[in-house]
Formats: C-alpha cells, sequence, structure tokens
C-alpha cells in the first residue's frame, strides 16, 4: 500500500491531505498556518530605516553615517521562512516512512520556494506539482482535482525509478 500525501499550500497556508491511492478519499491529517505573511508589510517592518557607520579612516573626523533599506522584502522573506518551515516537516515525515509519493499544489512562486527546500527528498518520490492556489476550495471541490492529477502524474514508485 503507497501512501500518497497532497500538500496544498500558498505563502500563508497549508494543508496536508493523505490517501492510499488516487481512487480512495482524501483526509485532511493536518494544517499550517503562518499569519505573518498574511500582515501588511508596514507591519512586519519597523518605522525607522536602519543605521550603519561607515569609516574611511581611524579618524574619527572621517566616520560617516547613513541609513538604508530592509534588505529583502519582508512579505518575501516571512514566505520563504514559512516554506522553509513547511519543508522541513515534509522531509522529516519522508525520513519517517510516513508517505511513499507526494503531490505538491501551490501556486507558482511558493512553489519555487518550497521546491529546493524538499532536495533530501528523491524526484522519483514527487508528483509532477499542480501550480494553482487552491487552498480555500473546499475539500468536495477539491478531491476531483487532486485525483485527476494524480492519475495523469507520470509519477514512478521508488521500486520503479
Amino acid at each position: 500500500m503507497e501512501i500518497t500525501w497532497i500538500v496544498v499550500a500558498n505563502s500563508s497556508l497549508a494543508r496536508l491531505f493523505t490517501t492510499e491511492s488516487p481512487f480512495h478519499d482524501y483526509r485532511l491529517l493536518r494544517q499550517w498556518h503562518h499569519p505573518q505573511s498574511r500582515e501588511r508589510e508596514r507591519d512586519l517592518t519597523t518605522d525607522h530605516a536602519s543605521h550603519h557607520e561607515t569609516r574611511h579612516s581611524e579618524r574619527p573626523a572621517d566616520r560617516s553615517y547613513g541609513s538604508y533599506p530592509e534588505p529583502t522584502d519582508p512579505k518575501q522573506y516571512e514566505a520563504t521562512r514559512f516554506a522553509a518551515d513547511l519543508g522541513a516537516d515534509i522531509n522529516h515525515a519522508y525520513h519517517q516512512q510516513k508517505f511513499q509519493s507526494l503531490l505538491l499544489v501551490a501556486p507558482p512562486h511558493f512553489l519555487g520556494l518550497l521546491r529546493p527546500q524538499l532536495a533530501p527528498i528523491p524526484a522519483a518520490v514527487l508528483h509532477p506539482p499542480l501550480a494553482k492556489d487552491y487552498t480555500l476550495l473546499p475539500e468536495r471541490q477539491l478531491a476531483p482535482l487532486l485525483r485527476s492529477q494524480l492519475q495523469a502524474g507520470g509519477h514512478t514508485t521508488p521500486a520503479q525509478a
């Protein structure tokens, strides 16, 4: 019996479903919430620029001070952080042999953040991803979409690889 995990995610929410085959029911196993990704950018940052000191020499008169903007976009930072947390949980479960195949369903940008986090998982375990944001879709509408993706997937089990 091959257990398939299906992760339906975006940058602030992820739902994990499990099934024993594309034809069986999908069961919600877990949810992750990352509300920081939904915050307004101004709520994620401080209200002043960062300050730094630049020395041109050791003389105090040669010091200059300035400010610069945040080095990364705060919303991008939060999305990357959520992808790393989610990836770590999935990798841990894979190494505990809790699933044998994995389908990722996420918008293209979040897929781009999540896939590198899953590098320890062999490619043979991964179904071709579905680049859509279905996080808010009810389970009864989601099931046929997942079923068709798993059936059409071209996935090879580790025994076939």
